[in-house]
């Protein structure tokens, strides 16, 4: 990492350059893939049409983040989650209308 003033390299312990003051750039925040959420909203809850794209959508945020695409990268991660939020959301809800008419003696389906 190197100052943004001065240009002199800094170690990765310093708030302020020792050459000119300057405060030292915060390092760039990691990107989460969110892997682990789609893998749990397709395997354990079971919802391959949601679950499946936010695997790839993961996938894809890992390997542009290796390849230094951060906005690409950002994008696939934001992707990732909605696919793994909705997919959960809608076994949720499906869910609870099974439970409700098997409650209400319907049967559920």
């Amino acid at each position: 990492m190197n100052c943004p003033s001065c240009g002199r390299e800094l170690s990765s312990e310093n708030k302020f350059c020792p050459s000119c003051g300057a405060a030292a750039p915060l390092p760039p925040k990691k990107l989460k893939s969110h892997m682990t959420l789609a893998v749990l909203t397709t395997v354990i809850l079971g919802n391959w049409i949601f679950g499946i794209p936010a695997i790839v959508f993961a996938r894809e945020c890992e390997l542009a983040a290796e390849n230094g695409q951060r906005a690409v990268a950002a994008r696939f991660s934001r992707r990732a989650l909605t696919f793994s939020l909705v997919g959960g959301a809608l076994c949720a809800a499906l869910w609870a209308f099974m439970g409700l008419m098997t409650f209400l003696g319907k049967g559920g389906f």
